[in-house]
């Protein structure tokens, strides 16, 4: 995608260009290599994904105007694909999605980013990404069919939670 139509399509997707140009931040990796990928990134405007490194801890990032990202199918699928198709490559420390750093007193984001971030907490991440070698993050969404049976449990299992009922059952009904 060229420039022009990169600014053509940030403009129909977020109007006022004016506003202040942050990173997106996908996940932490370990690399000592600035690296570009090819994966699409979040916005939909065509901007290039891309890691910034200090030592052998790197994040993955991509341009985006400084705003808050709605929780929408596009965004999160996005944010997703960048962590899956590096999980092929890289031990992979996911971040929050939507974190989007600013620059802030004549720094840019991503030398904050490298600073504030990568530097700062370095043995940090290490640490983490030795502790995650081999593993990935699962996301699991559980379905009560059932909620009488688990409420049951959860006052079964809290001698708490019985005592409270215990008294509330037993107080008399007052009417308004």
């Amino acid at each position: 995608m060229s420039s022009g139509q990169q600014v053509s399509n940030k403009i129909e997707r977020y109007g006022d260009l004016n506003k202040e140009e942050g990173r997106y931040i996908y996940c932490i990796i370990g690399t000592s290599e600035g690296r570009k990928f090819s994966y699409p990134a979040i916005g939909g405007c065509g901007d290039e994904v891309y890691s910034i490194s200090y030592q052998d801890a790197a994040a993955v990032i991509s341009a985006t105007p400084v705003m808050k990202y709605p929780i929408s199918r596009e965004n999160t699928m996005a944010h997703q694909k960048v962590l899956e198709e590096l999980m092929g490559d890289f031990t992979v420390l996911p971040v929050k999605f939507g974190t989007v750093a600013s620059s802030k007193d004549g720094v840019s984001a991503s030398e904050r980013i490298k600073e504030d971030v990568l530097k700062v907490r370095y043995e940090e991440l290490k640490e983490l990404l030795t502790k995650m070698d081999g593993r990935i993050e699962l996301g699991l969404k559980a379905f009560w069919v059932d909620m009488k049976i688990v409420f049951g449990e959860i006052v079964d299992e809290n001698s708490q939670i019985r005592r409270l009922r215990q008294r509330l059952v037993s107080r008399p009904i007052t009417q308004p």
